[in-house]
């Protein structure tokens, strides 16, 4: 990874809150994320939609891992099924979970 440190640089570079000159504009910068943590962070998709009705904070830790903020604290969840006991704990509708055939 020789390109690393400068990826890095670029990435910290565009969350500054800094005015951009205009013809820098039209420019997105994201993040890679292979397609087994997408695939993975899908399958929170559920508990995301909870945690956002609730307007409970959350972000992704590395590599497959929510980090939600709640009465000062941060609880972290590896997955799907530990974030549906943590909303139980916090009384947060249940998930609808269907059973297969």
């Amino acid at each position: 990874m020789p390109y690393y440190h400068a990826k890095e640089e670029v990435l910290k570079g565009s969350k500054a809150k800094k005015k951009w000159p205009e013809k820098y504009h039209g420019i997105n910068i994201f993040m890679d994320i292979s397609l087994y943590t997408l695939k993975k962070r899908r399958e929170f998709q559920s508990i995301i939609t909870l945690l956002r009705e609730h307007r409970i904070a959350y972000h992704w830790g590395y590599t497959v891992k929510m980090l939600v903020h709640s009465e000062g604290k941060i609880k972290v969840i590896f997955s799907p099924a530990e974030g549906q006991c943590i909303l139980r704990e916090w009384n947060i509708a249940e998930l609808n979970t269907v059973d297969p055939p």
